[in-house]
Parts: structure tokens; sequence; C-alpha cells
């Protein structure tokens, strides 16, 4: 697994949301949670197979139909493995002290319309890039489901940073979270410190690359604007 390179950041700049997605960037200026919203929470909570189905199917159609039916249904397959191993993952980890792992949080009422949030869908989108890499398919909306407050800047629900997806921090948030996820939970990918830097904590740890990947999705986002990025300035 190669690190996370500076021009995979500046493309992160140019995604490109589904209109469905909202522009959710703090707690206090709140918005309505929209029907894309409603539906992705719906599919998170759900655990029979028929309700998954029948939600996914409607989150694809909110997304222009993006992913064929085999799509959906392969995906679908591989986020109730995931959640599966996941559970028995966090189960035989409270033996040990020392790297006891604990639940994935939800979504708490304060920050209700996150769901759905183009921040949410950045998390999801990187996280699905991560699996790609280590040949795993899921679409983005089922990743953000798989862990609903990736992307919010701080622990689990605490926002500690107002910021729309275009701040370096938030980029950071949403990279750094899909990256400590994957690797906590799935082994896989570097982990929190998803540059692969020196000047970082072991990757297990959450305060791990945090200065240093700030820095660098700033770097990144000014050398865009500006059309002067190398590769090797990475």
């Amino acid at each position: 697994m190669i690190g996370i390179t500076s021009l995979f950041i500046q493309g992160l700049y140019r995604l490109e949301y589904p209109v469905c997605c909202s522009d959710w960037h703090t707690p206090i200026e709140r918005e309505e949670l929209g029907g894309y919203g409603i539906l992705l929470k719906k599919f998170s909570l759900a655990v029979e197979e028929g309700k998954q189905l029948r939600h996914a199917f409607g989150l694809n159609e909110y997304l222009g139909n993006t992913y064929t039916e085999e799509e959906v249904e392969g995906s679908l397959r591989t986020y109730n493995r995931y959640r599966e191993e996941r559970k028995a993952r966090i189960r035989d980890s409270q033996s040990n002290w020392f790297q006891k792992l604990g639940s994935v949080p939800g979504v708490s009422v304060d920050n209700d319309d996150v769901w759905g949030s183009k921040r949410q869908y950045l998390y999801g989108y990187v996280c699905s890039e991560i699996m790609r890499q280590n040949n795993t398919n899921m679409i983005p909306y089922m990743c953000s489901a798989l862990n609903p407050t990736g992307g919010i800047c701080g622990a689990g629900n605490k926002s500690l940073y107002s910021g729309t997806i275009d701040s370096p921090v938030i980029m950071h948030s949403c990279i750094h979270d899909a990256s400590g996820y994957c690797y906590t939970y799935h082994e896989l990918g570097r982990g929190y410190n998803y540059l692969g830097t020196y000047f970082a904590l072991p990757s297990r740890y959450p305060m791990s690359c945090q200065m240093m990947g700030i820095y660098r999705c700033w770097r990144a986002k000014s050398s865009d604007s500006e059309g002067s990025w190398s590769q090797n300035d990475f």
C-alpha cells in the first residue's frame, strides 16, 4: 500500500459531489436533513438484508443510478462481511489491554445533518479508494455508512473545527479518519500516518500525522491553485 500522495489530495479538492449531498460544515448552521441523508441513515441502521438492498437501490437512484445492479449487490456483500469481521475483531481485542478496540460510534442527534453531507461523502470516497488499492471494491456511500462520523474534525461526534470541505483541516480530517478506520478495523492501508512520514507517532495512534497531514493538505491546495505542483514535491 502506497502512502496518500499529494497528487491524490489535489484530486480530492477537485472532486465533484453528487447533487444530493448537502453542504453541512458546522453543527451551528444547521440544514434540514435531505432525502439522501435520511435514506443513508436508514441504510446504516438496517440489519435485514431485504431492507438493506432496498435502501441501497434507493441511494443508487439518488446518485443517478451510477452503479450497476451487480455492483450494488457485490458492494453490499462486502459491506456486511466487513461489519461481521469488525464485530469479531472488536470482540477478540477485549482481552488485549493495550490494543482494545471500541465500537464505531453512530452519529449523535446534534450532528444528525452530517448524514448525506459532502464531508461524509468525501470520507467515504477516500475510504473506498484505500480499499480499492487493497483489491476490495465498495461503493463510497457504503464506506460512509460503516463509520458515519468519519470526516468530523474531532474524535467521534466532537466537532472541534467548523469549515467547508475546501479547508485543509477538513480535508485532512476526512483522509485521516478513512486511513485510521481502514487500518484499525480491517487491517488495510497505512493507518493514521497516511503519509508514511517519519515525523509522526506509530500508525495505530489517532494523534499520528496530525500536523504533517494538515500541512500537506494545505500545500496540495495552494500548489494546485497555482498550477505549480510537481510529483517530486511529495
